[in-house]
């Protein structure tokens, strides 16, 4: 059990009746600060400074606790929150507080602060048209109608950076992604062969590995998402050989330019047939191969938009 240190002697009643709550709920299901950073939108030192009253934790942080130790607890710790929270406005509210307060600003006006902002969501290739990403993100909006969400794409070599530069608060994405970056697993979803439609392995469905040995496939720019491309592709393959790569492309579009004019193959999501029909393309079967995970995608900060929580919480309800 956590050894505690003592809360500042100035918290109102109610203020300190929600931290004693959370530190038990904590204690109760045996969580570290690490193991909250890592299941969470709000990383180690942000916990460490909610759970000994430095700070007045926000309403996702309180709700994110409660369903990682008992469910049941939501509504009775979120009516504790409100409680603290009405507490600690009308203390920061009194003459003797109201200065220091104006200078330092309370956890609630730096919450109001981050809502102000839009909650910056991406999404690579048709991870928007995907029922997963659209069900979680409606269901976000009418929660927090209060919050703004921008929707950006990224393309495949600029998918990470968008995270690790603050452009993005949070992505669905394509696993494997680097261990710095959180990820919640969404769904399963099988592998096909993108080829050009006039090749001759279209009539021999599922094709296999071994039916694919010494064929050429599209590359992606760079070597930021290298670790990437290669599990896609299956680089290498079980054998231990080496898959040739051929032209270089950033996105899906131009990857199916070239696939189309013959330049090389690709391995992609089993959607990517309804979602991309081009002229000179076709889609084939993959056996032997497994499937892949789509993930919901966010990088752990200080001061994360209160949104990723939320989405967070949303993404989690939604899961088989």
């Amino acid at each position: 059990m956590t050894r505690w240190s003592s809360l500042p002697g100035d918290l109102p009643p109610e203020v300190v009746d929600l931290i004693g709550r959370l530190r038990a709920m904590k204690d109760i299901g045996e969580l570290t600060l690490a193991a909250l950073a890592s299941r969470t939108a709000y990383s180690r030192s942000t916990w460490e400074r909610y759970l000994n009253g430095k700070r007045l934790p926000p309403r996702e942080a309180v709700r994110a606790l409660a369903l990682l130790t008992d469910p049941e607890q939501v509504k009775p710790l979120l009516l504790a929150w409100e409680h603290a929270t009405g507490a600690q406005a009308h203390r920061d509210s009194t003459p003797e507080v109201a200065s220091r307060t104006a200078s330092a600003g309370s956890a609630h006006a730096r919450r109001s602060q981050l809502l102000g902002r839009p909650l910056r969501v991406g999404f690579v290739a048709a991870e928007a048209a995907m029922p997963y990403t659209q069900h979680i993100l409606a269901e976000y909006r009418r929660l927090h109608p209060e919050s703004v969400v921008e929707v950006h794409s990224v393309d495949f070599c600029g998918q990470v950076d968008a995270l690790l530069h603050g452009k993005l608060d949070a992505a669905f994405l394509r696993l494997p992604l680097p261990s710095c970056v959180r990820t919640l697993p969404l769904a399963l979803e099988p592998r096909v062969v993108c080829m050009p439609a006039h090749d001759p392995l279209l009539a021999r469905q599922p094709v296999t590995l071994g039916d694919l040995a010494g064929r050429v496939f599209v590359d992606v720019a760079g070597d930021g998402m290298r670790a990437w491309w290669d599990y896609w592709q299956i680089n290498p393959r079980p054998d231990g050989s080496r898959v040739p790569y051929g032209p270089v492309v950033t996105d899906i579009e131009p990857l199916l330019l070239a696939v189309s004019q013959g330049e090389g193959i690709a391995f992609v999501p089993a959607a990517a047939r309804a979602l991309y029909p081009r002229p000179g393309v076709a889609y084939a079967e993959l056996t032997g191969v497994p499937a892949a995970t789509a993930a919901l995608a966010w990088l752990p900060r200080p001061h994360a938009h209160p949104g990723v929580a939320a989405l967070c919480e949303v993404a989690r309800k939604r899961r088989p």
